[in-house]
């Protein structure tokens, strides 16, 4: 199995939808994201903008699940945003952190942390 090195860089995918797009449009580099693990696979929160953003590939989805399985979040940036011009689609690449921190405190989530 291959075994995932962190940071991970990689692209947001499913990005295509109206409401993804209005809130790629607004997502700036360096903004704080959440990767979120289910049983259905891995979706990206923005935190800034409350939102889902797109969702993660599904062979990395499942070798984060098995590599993460003590936590269901792991947190993210945004690397770059590509696309938006010429009436391309709005894109995104991330970088995936072995940590789950930035959700900590924030009403909502802090379940997810024990507290």
């Amino acid at each position: 199995m291959h075994k995932l090195t962190f940071p991970i860089f990689c692209k947001l995918y499913n990005v295509r939808d109206k409401e993804r797009q209005v809130a790629l449009s607004q997502s700036r580099e360096g903004d704080h994201l959440q990767v979120v693990l289910t049983k259905q696979g891995a979706f990206v929160y923005s935190i800034p903008l409350n939102c889902v953003l797109g969702n993660l590939r599904d062979e990395l989805f499942q070798k984060l699940q098995i590599t993460r399985k003590d936590s269901p979040c792991l947190d993210a940036v945004i690397e770059a945003r590509t696309g938006g011009t010429d009436g391309k689609y709005f894109g995104c690449n991330i970088r995936i952190y072995p940590t789950a921190n930035m959700l900590r405190g924030v009403k909502g989530f802090s379940h997810l942390y024990g507290e």
